[in-house]
């Protein structure tokens, strides 16, 4: 008996010494599996795979990794609980800044979808610390933390941020997205978009009809003119958010944006 019981100290103590070693390359492999299921959008195997290596391994030096996959997976499958705990995770084990910056930004998206403007806040601030102000991440940190400015009213201190943007990052995607946030006041409902004035005209007055208070308005959208439907004029981003679902009555892909 007292054989058998040293045998089993002696395996525990070396499986927690190779969890500890470095990886074989069995666990180098299925570590690899998972971080490409997740690059190629399988994050339910993705899931499945980090749930794998970190069963065995997640006390070695690469499970921060895994966590990071494994939370932003659970990010895209909507599980916001798992994803919080996972890249929280990545963020207490990592020594490596790929892992802590993309953790951090992951972490300031997720409070911002659930509109903690706070938290979001406070972590795209401290993202910003951390990295190069004219290399990515940095255009979506200060695309983000000017939006989260605006939901909080801080319209002018939100502007500094998608001046940076338009600024550093001229031509890109995010650049355009901040020129059409910066210099706003309040909020609005898009409730479509439209190349020719007399069909937004049509559908701004479809709306009305139905009681909204719904207008068509010129913009520009990637330098081209583009007719907006927009209903209602609000002074915050909830009041705008509680009417969302009148408009989406009638216009089922309508969504709360900015208006100047």
């Amino acid at each position: 008996m007292r054989i058998v019981r040293l045998l089993v100290v002696v395996g525990c103590l070396c499986c927690g010494a190779a969890c500890n070693g470095p990886l074989t390359p069995e666990a180098e492999k299925l570590l690899e599996s998972g971080r490409l299921a997740y690059k190629q959008g399988d994050d339910n195997g993705a899931v499945r795979k980090m749930d794998l290596f970190l069963k065995d391994w997640a006390k070695s030096r690469q499970a921060d990794e895994a966590y990071y996959y494994r939370g932003l997976a659970k990010y895209r499958t909507h599980n916001l609980p798992g994803a919080r705990e996972d890249l929280q995770a990545a963020l207490d084990r990592t020594r490596r800044k790929a892992v802590r910056v993309g953790a951090m930004v992951a972490l300031g998206d997720l409070a911002y979808d659930t509109d903690d403007t706070a938290a979001a806040e406070k972590v795209y601030l401290d993202v910003l610390k951390d990295i190069d102000r004219d290399k990515k991440p940095a255009d979506h940190v200060c695309y983000r933390l000017g939006c989260t400015l605006q939901r909080q009213g801080r319209w002018k201190d939100a502007d500094a941020y998608f001046d940076k943007v338009i600024y550093l990052f001229n031509g890109t995607e995010l650049a355009g997205r901040a020129q059409q946030h910066v210099r706003c006041k309040a909020w609005t409902i898009q409730a479509g978009a439209f190349e020719a004035k007399p069909r937004a005209d049509a559908a701004a007055a479809a709306l009305r009809r139905e009681g909204l208070d719904a207008s068509s308005q010129p913009a520009l959208r990637d330098g081209k003119p583009v007719f907006l439907v927009n209903v209602g004029r609000y002074p915050t981003f909830r009041q705008a958010a509680a009417d969302l679902s009148k408009v989406r009555r009638h216009c089922n892909d309508a969504f709360v944006t900015t208006t100047r």
